[in-house]
């Protein structure tokens, strides 16, 4: 059996085809229109086929085909090289389905042995909810596997009648960042949800996440929940598991998602799980599997490790969650000493902090500068632009690592905003929620220049 499956590569306004098969057998040819693509992928058939049958009788074909794309848009190419490395039984099997892509539409269509066409693949147009700030290295892998772009549910700090917090997501939201894009011609296919959030460290309650999926199922979304930090949570906050709900509204399109790196502390050991009843997933993922593999050793050390629940349980997990807790509390009683307030949070390795009252001007080349300035000093923090945050001045600050370069960490940036000149702004962006967050005022009612003035009043600033 011959599968299909193909991608989009920038800058080459033409249609291509790929064609795989489980042996590794892998060509590739494109043209200029979509006319003449069925007879390339016809060709490419024969072609697949020939090599196929290279060998004959008893002899194993060395066929391993990789493609080579080459040439000039435009004509029709036909090139792969034996790959003399993988040594596989070529069996010789029939093309039921190939891709077709046009990188200057982004349409996509299928072609199916029965002779139909489906036009039912992500496209340009394609795009999926998510709540931001966010994790920005979504985007990147979003975009090379699926060929989709994110569509922002923006959250900000600013508490409104109806919200309890800063950065709240709520049903409406996701609703209104829908409808736009709609209006925008956007076909959205899915809603990622991260939980414990990242940078946020926010926990969704129970009640929110069944909102989420009852708003996904209404309007036919798959669901993507990334917990890749719900073991570590480090408070009396409920952490509630997609996988722990009773019933799921729509369990064909909820899929799990977690990996060692965060609670284990394992950010080199690339291991992580994928929980789907989705068949079709289940199909797409072993075919990237076969280039994303687990080495055998780390799979038998990991799952060494995950038998012995007992000291998992009873030493392990304490023992992380009791240190993250006493690190997050140093740097957020530090940060209130400097005069920097933070989100309340739960969950994660990181705090997300203000430092809008730094800012020369309530921009983000303004948070750019900083940052910068940051760096100059060896303080390695996360502007909010990195997180797609629609405010300036916000930053991202991990706190999981040894108390010493923690206090460190307090001290340099002390000594890096009592150096930097600030000059005063209208914080636009606050409201009497967070009026903790503005800058200090003097005496004559104008904001102090100085950052460091007044630290000894804001020992009890409020963290929310």
């Amino acid at each position: 059996m011959v599968e299909a499956g193909g991608s989009r590569h920038p800058g080459m306004e033409v249609y291509w085809v790929e064609i795989w098969d489980p042996d590794n057998i892998w060509v590739t040819g494109q043209g200029k229109n979509v006319e003449g693509i069925w007879d390339t992928g016809k060709e490419l058939q024969q072609k697949r086929d020939s090599w196929s049958n290279k060998g004959g009788g008893e002899e194993e074909a060395e066929v391993g085909m990789q493609s080579r794309r080459s040439g000039v848009p435009g004509n029709n190419l036909l090139t792969a090289e034996v790959d003399s490395r993988r040594k596989k039984r070529a069996q010789q099997g029939k093309m039921v389905s190939f891709l077709v892509w046009n990188e200057e539409s982004g349409v996509g269509m299928q072609y199916s042995g029965d002779g139909e066409i489906h036009e039912d693949l992500p496209g340009k147009e394609d795009g999926y909810l998510i709540p931001a700030p966010y994790y920005g290295g979504l985007n990147l892998k979003t975009w090379l596997y699926g060929g989709i772009q994110p569509v922002h549910v923006p959250l900000f700090s600013e508490v409104t009648d109806e919200e309890s917090h800063p950065f709240q997501l709520t049903v409406e939201k996701l609703e209104d960042a829908l409808q736009r894009a709609k209006k925008q011609g956007i076909r959205v296919r899915a809603l990622i949800l991260i939980n414990p959030h990242n940078p946020l460290g926010d926990i969704y309650p129970a009640q929110l996440l069944k909102e989420c999926l009852e708003f996904a199922h209404r309007h036919e979304l798959h669901v993507i929940m990334d917990e890749i930090y719900m073991l570590s949570v480090y408070d009396d906050t409920t952490f509630t598991s997609v996988l722990s709900l009773d019933c799921l509204p729509d369990p064909e399109r909820t899929h799990f998602m977690w990996g060692f790196s965060k609670d284990f502390g394992m950010s080199g050991i690339r291991v992580a799980v994928l929980y789907t009843r989705n068949h079709d997933i289940q199909k797409a993922v072993n075919q990237l599997a076969v280039f994303h593999s687990c080495p055998g050793p780390v799979q038998h050390v990991l799952s060494q490790v995950l038998r012995d629940r007992d000291w998992l349980d009873n030493v392990f997990f304490p023992t992380n969650k009791k240190r993250l807790k006493q690190a997050q509390t140093i740097l957020v009683d530090g940060l209130a000493e400097v005069g920097i307030p933070v989100l309340k949070s739960s969950g994660g390795l990181y705090v997300w902090a203000d430092f809008r009252k730094f800012l020369k001007s309530q921009t983000f080349e303004a948070e750019l500068e900083l940052w910068q300035k940051l760096l100059d000093k060896k303080l390695l923090i996360s502007p909010g632009k990195a997180f797609y945050c629609y405010e300036p001045g916000w930053f991202r600050l991990v706190f999981s690592d040894s108390l010493d370069k923690i206090y460190l960490c307090i001290q340099r940036l002390e000594q890096m905003l009592h150096s930097y000149t600030a000059e005063p702004v209208t914080n636009n962006t606050s409201s009497t929620a967070d009026a903790s967050c503005n800058p200090e005022k003097d005496s004559s009612g104008k904001p102090s220049n100085t950052p460091g003035e007044g630290v000894s009043q804001l020992k009890n600033l409020l963290v929310y």
